[in-house]
């Protein structure tokens, strides 16, 4: 088991989405210019390997300075962890977000920390075409709300939306 069911969390994510949706966010995409360095440049390779269409990896993230920081203390409070860094993800149709793992310039600080831990909620309403994978484990059709922890805060993940509408999470890194 690559992740573990923790519980069914909504703190009025249909708002949360309306309220994002309405940003520009932060756009993610392939940007060699922007994103350099050793681990980088393995992923562009295994992508370019892949015959992945460049064109098509972009997702969007927001930050609680976008929909609130009260997600986090909540998400504390349910989780008793403490929040190091979260953030929404929107993956449009047509787009992905192809396999990577997290890369975090402040990782080795987030070590000394404790032990680091990685939850996701799916926090859209199920929709065709939404697929998320961490390792081996597929998500697809999930209740929003739904709470999961990784095995492991550096899992190899992807997202793909196939679908129609945009899909939407939030990704809790915290520290125990």
């Amino acid at each position: 088991m690559t992740c573990r069911y923790i519980t069914n969390y909504d703190p009025g994510w249909s708002s949360i989405i309306n309220k994002v949706s309405a940003l520009p966010g932060k756009e993610i995409i392939l940007d060699r210019a922007a994103l350099t360095g050793l681990e980088y440049e393995t992923l562009f390779n295994m992508w370019d390997s892949a015959g992945y269409n460049q064109d098509s990896i972009k997702w969007i993230n927001y930050y609680a300075s976008d929909y609130g920081y009260l997600i986090e203390k909540q998400f504390e409070r349910i989780l008793a962890v403490t929040h190091i860094r979260s953030w929404i993800s929107r993956v449009d149709p047509g787009y992905t977000a192809p396999w990577h793992y997290d890369i975090d310039v402040n990782e080795q600080e987030y070590r000394k920390l404790g032990n680091v831990r990685r939850f996701v909620c799916f926090i859209g309403q199920p929709a065709v075409g939404h697929i998320s994978v961490v390792e081996k484990e597929c998500f697809y059709n999930e209740a929003s709300g739904n709470v999961y922890e990784w095995d492991n805060y550096r899992a190899w993940h992807a997202g793909a939306n196939v679908g129609l509408e945009p899909k939407y999470q939030y990704n809790f890194l915290a520290y125990s």
